[in-house]
């Protein structure tokens, strides 16, 4: 994959207080231990694959909506929500959120993804980085999930969610919203929904 622009964004208080507390209380129940970033992946760690119907999630939506479109231009719909959380020891593995040819779309849209951090207390000093990745591997952007933030990338590009170390007493908890161009929303949202009902099965 040739050498390519990246572009990312974050962003502190992004939700009110009523809101925040809101999310927080639907993310204390719904978790399966069985979720793994990419197949072949043996680390697992907890995942929420259906809070997407949420009342709360539905609420909040908009702000995030309006967050790609502020920075990476419209044209762009989402297609996949989720919850992801970690302990100590529960890194993810590095991997792609989309693969496109040269890491975007013909006309040059790419697939965003932003990743908010609902925690309501967070340290530098408890790790639970997200981490992105040139095509050498190189480490081109590190965000600390400090509470009620967004960071927003391109999910083309290789990127990983390190666990908390061993001194956190919290859960690392993220909730995902997942972007592409609107005309190929449908058919991921499609493809998701087939996806969650295997997994749903295998409850």
């Amino acid at each position: 994959m040739a050498d390519r622009e990246y572009k990312s964004f974050v962003v502190d208080d992004v939700l009110s207080e009523d809101d925040w507390e809101e999310l927080n209380k639907i993310l204390v129940r719904g978790w399966n231990y069985m979720h793994v970033s990419q197949a072949g992946d043996y680390n697992k760690f907890w995942s929420n694959q259906f809070i997407q119907d949420e009342e709360i999630v539905q609420k909040i939506l908009p702000i995030f909506d309006k967050l790609v479109e502020e920075n990476y231009g419209k044209g762009y719909a989402m297609y996949r929500i989720y919850a992801n959380a970690q302990t100590a020891g529960q890194s993810s593995g590095i991997h792609r959120d989309s693969s496109l040819p040269d890491g975007k779309n013909e006309d040059g849209a790419i697939d965003p993804t932003i990743v908010f951090f609902p925690s309501v207390e967070w340290y530098a000093s408890w790790g639970g980085f997200t981490t992105v990745f040139d095509e050498d591997g190189e480490v081109i952007d590190c965000v600390v999930p400090y509470p009620n933030r967004a960071f927003g990338f391109d999910g083309t590009f290789q990127h990983q969610a390190l666990a908390p170390n061993s001194n956190c007493p919290k859960m690392r908890k993220v909730l995902t919203f997942k972007y592409t161009k609107e005309s190929e929303a449908e058919g991921k949202k499609e493809r998701t929904k087939k996806r969650l009902e295997k997994i749903h099965n295998q409850l």
